[in-house]
């Protein structure tokens, strides 16, 4: 699962959840590039014998093509759960907005989230100063994230695999 870095909270760092409040902590959307299957080894290695996988779809195609190529890794996965996802972005979109369009520090940066109160799209950074960065995620006409267009991911750009359809329960991920 996808919760944020402590030490640099705009940043995003992957986890394994084992409690209720693992899965609390790195609930709503995080729009940040994030290798979610490099933790399925960490997790087989502890012992884990029945995963649950939440990822985007290209991190649910990964798993399909694992089983088919009948890697031992991908036998302790029980369930995929899959969100709909129309791209990707690059770390230097996050950095650049709350940089750049926030007037915020990086250094400063006491917490952010891509999806602050009110639903469904603002942007928020949050410094240890008090200062607080805000802006509207979407633009009126679209679902995509349309402040990160210029940070989308390359391969982003020629996906088919919007829906997870691959995934065991495909969801759309509201806030």
């Amino acid at each position: 699962m996808a919760g944020w870095d402590e030490k640099k909270p705009w940043k995003i760092t992957l986890r394994i959840a084992t409690t209720r409040q693992d899965l609390i902590e790195c609930s709503r959307s995080k729009y940040s590039v994030g290798q979610t299957l490099s933790v399925l080894g960490e997790a087989v290695d502890r012992g884990f014998t029945k995963i649950g996988v939440v990822g985007l779809p290209c991190s649910i195609v990964g798993l399909r093509k694992m089983q088919l190529n009948q890697m031992k890794m991908v036998d302790s996965v029980a369930l995929m759960i899959g969100f709909y996802c129309l791209s990707q972005t690059y770390i230097e979109g996050t950095e650049y907005m709350i940089r750049d369009r926030f007037g915020i520090p990086l250094e400063n940066v006491e917490k952010c989230a891509f999806r602050a109160e009110p639903y469904p799209s603002y942007m928020t950074a949050w410094s240890n100063t008090g200062e607080i960065g805000q802006c509207e995620l979407m633009a009126l006409w679209g679902m995509a994230p349309t402040i990160f267009i210029g940070f989308r991911l390359e391969r982003c750009l020629v996906c088919q695999e919007h829906l997870s359809e691959l995934a065991d329960i495909s969801c759309f991920l509201s806030s």
